[in-house]
Formats: structure tokens, sequence, C-alpha cells
């Protein structure tokens, strides 16, 4: 395993380790852009993720999935805690996740413009 810190390698440095990885752990309180976890679901590599559940920060508290917003089960899981990740890592390691699928249906430019056009449409704009 290798431990990357964000904001403390070179980026194509963590592509060559993704590249090499079968899967990836991810720890951080709160992701606002999901950045390092497309990166890895773009070359396949599945996210097993700490979702801590509540994030404060000058006074506000915000609840819900803040660790990995867009994860779904086709690009990984979550684990709450320590226990849970004992209880859940085994099960992990042995799912089937298509993470680059789930980007190509709902990240790229093609899936965007799609998902516009169907806006536009329900709305009668036209």
């Amino acid at each position: 395993f290798r431990v990357v810190n964000y904001g403390q390698f070179y980026q194509a440095e963590y592509f060559k380790l993704l590249d090499q990885s079968k899967f990836e752990i991810y720890l951080s309180e709160s992701e606002s852009q999901g950045l390092a976890m497309f990166e890895a679901w773009v070359r396949g590599v599945p996210t097993f993720v700490w979702e801590k559940g509540v994030y404060e920060s000058e006074g506000v508290r915000v609840s819900g999935k803040i660790s990995a917003p867009f994860l779904e089960k086709i690009s990984g899981s979550y684990f709450l805690d320590e226990n849970d990740f004992i209880l859940k890592f085994n099960e992990f390691i042995n799912v089937k996740y298509e993470p680059r699928e789930f980007v190509k249906a709902n990240f790229t430019n093609k899936a965007a413009a799609e998902k516009y056009l169907d806006i536009y449409h329900d709305k009668k704009i036209i």
C-alpha cells in the first residue's frame, strides 16, 4: 500500500499509483469536489470511503454523504468507523465495481449535455 496526502504529491505520481491499484481507501472528513475520487474512478479504481457523517467548520454543521457525495454502489462503498471498516472490507474487495462505467454514464460532456437537454425539453422551453 501507499499513503498519498492530497496536495503533497504530483498528479502524474498519483495517476501512476492509480494505474497500479486495485482499489483506493479514501480518508477525508469532507470532500467538496471529489477530484481525487473521480481520477480513481476514471482509471477503474473503486474507492472505499470513510464517511464521518458530520462536518463542522466555523459554526456551520453539515451532515449526510459529505466525504464522497458522488459515490454510488457501482463505484465503491462507505465505512463509518474502524469497526465498520473491519466488517465491510472483505465484502468491498470481493465486489465487482465498475467505476469507469459510472463516470462515463454520468460525468462526461455527452452525459451532461443529454441531462441538460432532458431538463430543457421537460420544462417545455422549446
